[in-house]
């Protein structure tokens, strides 16, 4: 692993375990071992860098893997859409080195207002999304009045964010049932539920 590489990996540690605003630039140094505090500005330029970078870093990972799983089968039906959704994070937290700790550090993001709107912004461009979208609003599930589906759509990616920052932290401390591949199916099968089930504000 290179210096910069070894930053990337304590920064996303710290701050998934710790939150991204108590983390300084100075501890992830330290952590890292490295005796010159200014390594960060050095690789990274400042924090804030430092942090779209860790996002950086993965997003490029999954959005290649739902780019690969678009050319190979476009969805055609609501579990097709949520497999597009959901199996990009969880294949590539499988073939990460464990521990990971990204999905905590995905839920550090969604949970801090200074971060939040950075991390939407980088799912809004995930493969698929768009798609997703459209085919709600054009009568995917028609049993379901659109403005619910719209709210409902919102719950997804912090569902899928929670649970997975759960259950890598339970991976971590070996309790886990199970491996990402089941956690994944799990969550297809939850979010393709939450989206169908019929609503009473129809």
């Amino acid at each position: 692993m290179s210096t910069k590489d070894v930053v990337r990996a304590t920064a996303e540690r710290l701050f998934a375990l710790e939150g991204i605003t108590s983390v300084s630039a100075r501890r992830v140094a330290e952590v890292a071992g490295e005796s010159n505090n200014s390594v960060v500005g050095y690789y990274f330029g400042g924090k804030r860098d430092l942090v779209l970078a860790v996002l950086q870093y993965h997003t490029d990972r999954t959005r290649a893997i739902g780019a690969r799983m678009l050319a190979e089968r476009a969805p055609v039906d609501l579990r097709g859409h949520v497999e597009l959704m959901i199996r990009p994070l969880v294949e590539h937290l499988a073939a990460e080195p464990a521990p990971t700790h990204y999905a905590r550090f995905l839920l550090a993001m969604a949970s801090d207002p200074q971060w939040r709107a950075e991390l939407y912004a980088e799912a809004n461009g995930a493969p698929g999304v768009e798609e997703f979208g459209r085919a709600l609003l054009e009568g995917l599930i028609p049993a379901v009045d659109a403005h619910v589906l719209r709210h409902r759509r919102r719950l997804v990616g912090a569902t899928v964010t929670s649970a997975c920052a759960e259950f890598e932290g339970r991976l971590e401390r070996g309790v886990a049932a199970g491996d990402w591949g089941r956690c994944g199916t799990f969550l297809v099968d939850a979010v393709a539920g939450m989206l169908s089930a019929p609503s009473a504000l129809n």
